[in-house]
């Protein structure tokens, strides 16, 4: 029996950004940074010593050691036994082809929308992720993923913002990106009128952005629903939303998360994925090893933190389980698109509200036109219930990053 168990994390990142102001390029920037931890266990303690840059591993299991003085109290076992190594290639083969191709698209965004001044970046950046351990625990990750940027400022308008166009992640289809970009554009020249005072149709949201899942990422951790402070307290295991709606716990490179297969604890899941609601039925939390054991809930992958922290539950990757294929699928008719919106919540009882401040007519499965101001509400039991509408399979700008999630929602005009 090993009395001390040794631990050791390991990630770098290499980062090619190339910046744009005003429709130029304006600087290249590269970096890489290394970091490394390593974590000693003993009778429910933890130690931890980490490193920016090279390091010698010998010194940190010193310093890990020493820490143990601490007493830093952490129960959960190490995770042992599993031995997976993932590699995601990209496209763009190199920063270089990367940098041509970025190049080549704005040039053609200039000469064919000289109506937008272009700002963002383009960026390709490399993550190398490890843990291993002293009983047989071996997991790496390795993905290179890219990323496209153009915020958009209309030069016959005084708005800060009007849209933006976003592509990222392994694949890249060049005449694909033309068309939708090009799409998205011609529609932001398009001022349309809103007419109604208050209307019910449907809103479309990029399921990955913040505001769709963020009542989940708060009343769904572990903690606010043990203590009965969640919206979603006592009710583990009955049905509470729409049968056609499954959120998942997800790591899983098809969903568009991008991050490790396992997380800071090195746990795994199986599929890469754990449903925290499952066809309406909320089945779990989502939890680390310590409130997994503390409370009884099933394991989601869900621990993360600083590299040279002790791990503990945090920000869990999401994802829809999708419903359709296309968003066109999902809405027969016209529809709202929130391109860019800020400012919304959800109350403690659930109700939510948005301002849209770019919003789309999306109609007949295309982008027609630029609406004024609006706002959107809801609350979160018609959302994820009768008011669920779908979550498409492709996305609706570029990639699984954008998969649209549809409601039927409550449109006013915003004053």
């Amino acid at each position: 029996m090993i009395a001390v168990i040794r631990e050791i994390y390991r990630d770098s990142q290499e980062e090619f950004t190339i910046k744009v102001e005003a429709s130029r390029i304006s600087s290249f920037r590269k970096k890489k940074v290394t970091r490394k931890a390593v974590r000693v266990y003993e009778n429910g303690k933890i130690g931890i010593a980490g490193a920016i840059g090279e390091a010698s591993e010998e010194e940190l299991l010193e310093k890990a050691k020493e820490k143990m003085a601490f007493s830093v109290e952490y129960k959960p076992q190490p995770s042992k036994g599993i031995k997976k190594s993932v590699e995601n290639g990209c496209y763009f083969k190199s920063e270089e082809k990367m940098k041509e191709e970025f190049e080549a698209l704005l040039g053609e965004l200039r000469e064919k929308h000289p109506e937008f001044l272009y700002n963002g970046w383009g960026a390709m950046k490399r993550f190398d992720t490890s843990l291993e351990n002293d009983l047989s625990l071996s997991l790496h990750h390795k993905i290179t993923i890219y990323e496209f940027l153009f915020l958009l400022k209309r030069i016959d308008t005084a708005n800060m913002l009007d849209g933006y166009l976003w592509v990222g992640g392994t694949d890249y289809d060049p005449k694909k990106v033309r068309e939708v970009f090009d799409e998205v554009l011609t529609a932001l020249k398009k001022d349309l009128e809103w007419k109604e005072e208050r209307v019910k149709m449907p809103v479309i949201f990029v399921a990955a952005e913040a505001y769709p899942v963020m009542i989940f990422q708060r009343d769904l951790h572990p903690l606010k629903f043990a203590s009965n402070g969640s919206l979603f307290s006592g009710k583990l295991g009955q049905k509470i939303f729409s049968d056609s709606f499954t959120l998942y716990a997800s790591r899983s490179f098809e969903d568009g998360n991008y991050v490790p297969f396992f997380d800071m604890e090195g746990t795994t899941l199986e599929g890469d994925r754990k449903a925290l609601v499952e066809d309406g039925v909320l089945m779990t939390p989502y939890t680390s090893k310590k409130y997994a054991m503390e409370f009884g809930y099933e394991l989601t992958a869900s621990a993360s933190g600083d590299f040279d922290a002790v791990p503990d539950v945090g920000y869990s990757p999401m994802a829809f389980k999708p419903t359709h294929q296309k968003v066109k699928d999902i809405v027969n008719g016209r529809a709202i698109f929130a391109l860019v919106s800020s400012g919304g919540d959800y109350t403690p009882e659930g109700s939510f509200s948005l301002p849209v401040q770019v919003p789309l007519l999306y109609e007949d499965g295309k982008f027609v036109g630029k609406l004024p101001p609006l706002r959107v509400s809801s609350d979160v039991w018609k959302m994820f219930g009768k008011d669920f509408l779908g979550v498409s399979r492709e996305g609706i700008l570029m990639g699984p990053e954008t998969r649209a999630v549809v409601f039927e929602m409550e449109v006013t005009k915003e004053i």
